[in-house]
């Protein structure tokens, strides 16, 4: 039996120990199982930016940034304006999630789409994922996606967000 329909099946019946160890089995074997095909591609940093401060806009900057110990990526949120209701420059970082897998696509040497996922609904988390897509003017576009289950108002939550529009990318 493949573990994913061992998971499925059987998950409700087990208790909250024995599910973090069975979750804890699969992660590892499928970590183990791909760890030979490790891709190659995938750069330690990239960076995608839009400075339209000077004509009163924001500065965008999504970083994601490869962990030293694994394939898994982390990222973060910067976002700097100026107020002038305030009269105070705003500037703020916010980590959008940790442990991401990426894949990513390139046409040549021209990355054309890169989606970072980080799934822990099982734990009673959220799923999170940012996906970065060429657009037609030679720039990037980024989406922010999160779903999870609020206890408070017993339903699903799913939001999209866009995080930037007409990125610039340094790898």
């Amino acid at each position: 039996m493949i573990l994913e329909e061992y998971y499925e099946e059987n998950f409700f019946r087990l208790g909250n120990i024995m599910k973090v160890a069975l979750l804890f089995f699969i992660n590892c074997f499928v970590f183990a199982a791909s760890a030979g095909n490790i891709p190659s591609n995938i750069p330690d940093k990239i960076t995608l930016k839009r400075d339209a401060r000077p004509a009163g806009g924001i500065l965008t900057v999504l970083t994601l940034t490869k962990n030293k110990t694994s394939v898994l990526f982390s990222g973060a949120l910067r976002t700097a304006y100026y107020s002038r209701r305030d009269r105070v420059e705003i500037d703020e970082t916010k980590t959008l999630a940790d442990s991401m897998s990426c894949i990513l696509t390139k046409q040549g040497a021209t990355l054309t789409e890169m989606t970072c996922t980080h799934d822990s609904r099982p734990y009673d988390g959220s799923l999170v994922e940012i996906a970065i897509e060429r657009n037609d003017a030679g720039g990037y576009n980024s989406v922010l996606h999160k779903n999870f289950f609020s206890k408070m108002e017993h339903k699903n939550i799913d939001t999209v967000e866009t995080l930037g529009i007409n990125l610039e990318i340094s790898m």
